[in-house]
Formats: C-alpha cells, structure tokens, sequence
C-alpha cells in the first residue's frame, strides 16, 4: 500500500469554511482537517450547530 498526497491543484482550493490566512499545516495537527487537507466530519458536524 503506498500513500496518497493530495495533489498540487487542491492544494491551492480554500474550503468555504476556512477563512482566508488560516494555517492549513496547524488545522491539520489539531484534527480539524484531515490528512487531505479536508474537513474532519466531527468538525463539519459541529458547525452545523453553531
């Protein structure tokens, strides 16, 4: 199994729910992001309830 690194081009796609200047690298170390840079469920979840 090899792993897969998410691709130059979404790496420049912003998420609507991130605001501009936000540390893709420190969202991910705090699980907020997943390892593809996409929003955790967990999070997407609780946003709804905000």
């Amino acid at each position: 199994m090899t792993k897969q690194s998410a691709s130059p081009r979404d790496a420049g796609v912003a998420l609507p729910e991130l605001l501009p200047g936000q540390s893709i690298e420190l969202l991910k170390e705090l699980h907020i992001l997943t390892r593809e840079g996409k929003l955790n469920q967990d999070t997407r979840r609780k946003l709804k309830q905000v």
